[in-house]
């Protein structure tokens, strides 16, 4: 991302030091629009994954992950 580069996706845990998810996202559209994030989550609780959706992620995934799920979520998101 320095060099401008920039990601298409950006996993994020969902344990950050620092900031809220909702901060993180905002901090994300700002500086790299078009980059889309997936928030891991150790547990899900009703409404999360809606809440998560309202703040900017594209994606919404409970660990442990299988790998064809992971792929499945971010061939998902590429095609919207």
């Amino acid at each position: 991302a320095q060099d401008g580069a920039g990601f298409d996706f950006v996993l994020l845990d969902s344990h950050l030091d620092g900031m809220t998810p909702a901060e993180f996202a905002q901090r994300v559209r700002r500086d790299h629009p078009g980059t889309r994030l997936v928030m891991l989550a150790s547990t899900a609780r009703p409404g999360d994954a809606r809440a998560m959706a309202q703040i900017g992620f594209a994606g919404y995934l409970v660990k442990p992950i299988t790998r064809q799920r992971l792929h499945d979520t971010l061939s998902l998101i590429r095609a919207s």
